[in-house]
């Protein structure tokens, strides 16, 4: 092993390793907290009142909040979703929103808690179709030090959707409700 691979490697598990014994509460209140996760979402999805489908996402979500007390976070969360429905091209949907996260223990390197969402969100097709969208969760903190920690989650996820008339004729509308399964990494600082 290079000298230069020594040290990161070095770097890597000493940031790892820094107070793995438990991380308290003053630790992680007033904090800022970093993430980012992946997700794979099944949905049913119904366009204009139609027969409903299911579609299959991979999402992407940048996300992000201020730990106000041991147990309640205030954020944000910005995602991407890659959403494939069969016998259909692949389409693009985003969503954009505040968060809350209510930690149940506050303390400790495993922390459960509980989470919210909502915002506005659009989807990029033929045509673009835009609305709104909530989403509430149960999920898993896992402290591997005070600084980082490995996530794990499952969401409810609800989006309303609809397009511009054209000449009278009404717009579209696109319904999409369903689970996510994500995992995910967050740091705090």
């Amino acid at each position: 092993m290079t000298s230069y691979a020594a040290c990161a490697s070095a770097l890597v598990c000493g940031l790892l390793s820094m107070g793995c014994a438990s991380t308290d509460s003053t630790m992680t209140a007033n904090r800022l907290r970093f993430g980012a996760a992946i997700d794979h979402t099944q949905n049913d999805m119904t366009f204009n009142g139609g027969p409903s489908m299911e579609s299959d996402s991979t999402l992407i979500a940048l996300n992000g909040g201020y730990r106000v007390t041991s147990h309640l976070e205030l954020g944000g969360a910005v995602t991407y979703e890659d959403v494939s429905v069969e016998g259909f091209p692949s389409t693009e949907s985003y969503q954009l929103g505040p968060t809350v996260r209510y930690y149940f223990t506050g303390e400790g390197d495993v922390q459960p808690w509980v989470s919210g969402g909502f915002g506005i969100a659009s989807f990029d097709d033929v045509t673009t179709l835009d609305g709104s969208y909530y989403q509430f969760g149960v999920g898993v903190s896992y402290f591997a030090s005070p600084w980082a920690a490995l996530e794990v989650s499952i969401n409810y996820n609800d989006m309303e959707l609809e397009g511009d008339s054209v000449g009278g004729l009404p717009g579209d509308e696109l319904d999409f409700e369903g689970l996510s399964y994500n995992f995910g990494i967050s740091v705090f600082f």
